[in-house]
């Protein structure tokens, strides 16, 4: 995932690596979070609609 992201970035022009690291942790430690306090939920939604959910809040900080 995190050669994709960099590679998008690449494409798009606007990679910078100390921005990106930091980034990507956010992104990662977020995603860690979100996924706790679904399970922590009991699971409302399912996994399919949850992980659309969190790829579209990471996609939207890529455009």
């Amino acid at each position: 995932m995190c050669d994709e992201m960099k590679q998008l970035l690449i494409n798009r022009g606007t990679y910078d690596e100390q921005s990106f690291r930091i980034l990507y942790q956010y992104n990662y430690y977020g995603a860690v979070g979100a996924i706790h306090d679904w399970v922590d939920r009991g699971c409302q939604e399912s996994p399919e609609e949850f992980g659309n959910i969190l790829y579209g809040i990471v996609e939207k900080q890529y455009q």
